[in-house]
């Protein structure tokens, strides 16, 4: 269980505090620290050492020079083994940088050991404290055969026996040690602090379970860059993300967003232990909580994560939560609860800070109480749930995360992290004097700001816990299946809501335009060809109620800004053209011809809708039509006339489901239906007199065949 804001601070302390420690290089006339100083006597022999008995109390106080003074800088990048049994040699590997105007020639070395092991994480900090000397013992004094130019860099290896250091390791005095190394030639000297851990050959009883959860997720950053180049959302990888991957062979926890696999029996080791976060990270400190619409998209992206291991090696936890804090609510438990969640994990900071000597990660969330309506669902008055939880610590969190580290001249950042992770582990077996277990961190935010190197460092430093004898990597749903040390109300959870009016629009929107991309897919030949106008649809609304947004202060419209774009291109894809000018209509039946063009660069199928502004024409029904890319036909609608007089046609081109294809046109149709009926009976009184006539001339033509004589 977290260790409180004290133990935070603690922490976070170590980290930053072990690489800013004193590391000074002295000039002629500074102040010499009384530890740091060669011995009066000191050998010739490289392996020699004279230890003092009586500490100093100016151990380890900087000396202070000019800012611009030469310097002779000793840089520690690796302390090996990082635990250390009596037997070992410690061999520390670093550089000198010389920026004197003199050559730096073979240095003394003094090594001064904490005279106390840390039992507790604030002893530990006093070690790195700036504004306290630590008690420290003059272990090592020899003299090293080297040399440095001025103006040059060496590197350098420092092999220094465990028993020369002059301090018994025993069951009962072993664990972390601060080291103050230093490095004397004439007056320049170079001072650098770290820590070292030292284990007994027989072994300690005391054991701790150590669960590191990872989050391999796209960053918002990632994100944006993958919708601006038009780039598969259903796929986002990075050199990051495929680098935190790799840190699944040291025993870490993933909590993986199945976006970032794209062939998952390629990518993770058999034995990777999982967790599945929903499809695009979906935010689950968001989505419980926003009513409806959050749940089904909630319940869309879990069940689309569930569905990509499917058929793999791999049986991922998806009923383990993880929301991207802030916003764990006692709200958002209740609704976690509802939706079938069967643990969740929260930050350090998640509850009230717990006394001192509670490490142990797993708790119980209870909720009872009245009858509550949370996100469309009611708890019934007097009930009780209870859902698992492990909490956080906050300074291995912070260690591995490498929270507030600052890179130094002195100890690199990636052996501050692995030895302070190392020394942090022991200290809480010292407290606790019981088998406990811990939970570490790498949040969200910090693992977006990982670069693969800093991904290799962790590893390393997972391979250093793992060595440890008293630690044991343990996965989190293992951690989860244990007993509860302490029962919690989720009302002490101390967070607000993170549903904001701006992410509760970001949540309806994205179920709109979900509906309506549905009905848009059902034009195309297959429904995934819709991806072609630009952006993957689907895939990019699944992305818009990312975590990721929230964490960089986002929104995820650009998601949504992407999707509507693509649908606005689908929705005015094909052009209508319709007559210009007035329509007559001298018939009760006829056809009104519509010339239909595909502008798109994909097969559509659509349906044609014209309707009358008054009841005075029927409009038939006409048969969907399918149109190649650039491809245009015209569609005769058939009508008939009911009255006569002068409407206005509306034409409009849907999908099959519905959706609009085009832009909505309209013409103007007169019916005059009787002058049908007037012309055939004109036409049939011009054909009776045609005939009369020529009845008559035939009559007459007859009597004058007959007697000769016309008359």
């Amino acid at each position: 269980m977290t260790r409180g804001r004290a133990a935070a601070r603690l922490a976070r302390a170590l980290l930053g505090l072990a690489v800013l420690a004193p590391v000074a290089a002295l000039t002629p006339g500074a102040a010499l620290a009384a530890t740091a100083a060669p011995s009066a006597g000191p050998t010739a022999s490289p392996t020699s050492a004279t230890p003092s008995a009586t500490p100093s109390a100016t151990a380890s106080a900087t000396a202070t020079q000019p800012d611009d003074s030469p310097a002779v800088r000793l840089t520690l990048s690796d302390l090996a083994p990082s635990v250390a049994r009596p037997s070992d040699t410690l061999r520390l590997t670093g550089t000198i940088t010389n920026a004197t105007d003199q050559a730096f020639v073979d240095p003394v070395l003094t090594i001064g050991v904490q005279q106390v092991v840390p039992r507790t994480r604030t002893a530990l900090e006093r070690w790195f404290a700036e504004d306290s000397a630590p008690t420290a013992r003059l272990e090592l004094t020899r003299q090293e055969s080297l040399r440095v130019e001025a103006g040059a860099t060496a590197a350098i290896v420092l092999d220094v026996p465990v028993t020369d250091l002059g301090f018994p390791i025993r069951f009962d005095n072993w664990g972390a040690r601060g080291l103050e190394i230093t490095l004397t030639s004439g007056d320049v000297q170079a001072v650098v602090r770290t820590v070292g851990v030292f284990y007994p050959e027989e072994g300690v009883e005391a054991a701790l379970d150590v669960g590191v959860l990872l989050p391999v997720t796209p960053s918002a950053t990632e994100w944006t860059n993958t919708l601006e180049a038009g780039g598969s959302p259903a796929f986002v990888s990075t050199a990051r993300t495929q680098a935190l991957l790799d840190v699944a062979e040291s025993g870490a926890t993933l909590a993986v967003d199945p976006v970032v696999l794209p062939d998952s029996d390629g990518v993770l080791p058999a034995t990777a232990p999982l967790l599945t976060l929903p499809w695009a990270d979906a935010d689950e400190a968001v989505l419980p909580v926003a009513g409806p619409a959050g749940d089904e998209l909630l319940a869309r992206a879990r069940e689309r994560a569930a569905a990509s291991f499917a058929g793999t090696r791999w049986t991922p936890s998806s009923s383990v939560a993880w929301p991207a804090s802030p916003g764990v609510t006692a709200d958002l438990v209740q609704a976690l609860v509802d939706d079938g969640y069967d643990g969740l994990v929260l930050a350090d900071d998640a509850l009230p800070a717990a006394p001192l000597g509670t490490a142990d990660a797993r708790v119980d969330l209870t909720l009872a109480g009245d009858s509550t309506s949370t996100a469309g669902s009611t708890s019934t008055a007097g009930s009780t749930d209870t859902l698992p939880a492990l909490v956080a610590d906050a300074g291995l969190s912070d260690t591995l995360a490498g929270t507030g580290t600052v890179p130094h001249a002195g100890v690199t950042a990636a052996l501050a992290q692995r030895q302070l992770a190392v020394a942090t582990t022991a200290v809480v077996v010292q407290e606790t004097q019981a088998p406990t277990e811990v939970l570490a961190l790498v949040d969200r935010t910090a693992a977006a700001a990982l670069t693969p190197q800093d991904a290799r460092a962790l590893e390393d430093t997972l391979a250093a816990l793992a060595s440890a004898p008293w630690v044991s990597l343990t996965d989190v749903p293992t951690l989860l299946a244990r007993p509860a040390a302490a029962t919690t109300p989720a009302t002490d959870l101390t967070a607000a809501s993170a549903l904001t009016p701006d992410l509760q629009g970001v949540v309806d929107d994205t179920v709109v335009l979900a509906e309506e991309a549905q009905r848009l897919s059902s034009a195309f030949t297959d429904p995934e060809q819709l991806a072609a106008l630009g952006t993957g649809v689907t895939d990019t609304l699944a992305v818009a109620p990312s975590a990721a947004w929230r964490l960089g202060g986002q929104t995820g419209d650009l998601a949504l800004q992407r999707v509507s774009d693509a649908l606005a291109t689908a929705s005015t894809g094909v052009a209508v053209a319709v007559p210009q000018s007035l329509v007559s209509m001298l018939a009760e039946e006829g056809v009104i011809p519509l010339s239909l063009t595909n502008t798109l660069e994909e097969t559509v199928t659509v349906h044609v809708h014209v309707r009358p502004g008054q009841a005075i024409l029927r409009v038939e029904d006409t048969p969907d039509v399918t149109l190649a890319p650039g491809q245009s036909e015209t569609v005769r609608v058939p009508v008939t006339a009911v009255a006569n007089g002068q409407t206005t046609l509306t034409v409009t081109v849907t999908s099959p489901d519905g959706a609009p294809m085009a832009q909505t046109s309209r013409f103007t149709v007169r019916v005059r239906a009787e002058w049908e009926s007037v012309g055939l009976g004109i036409a049939a009184a011009a054909l009776a007199v045609l005939l009369v006539l020529g009845l008559i001339r035939t009559i007459r033509r007859g009597r004058r065949r007959a007697d000769g004589v016309p008359r």
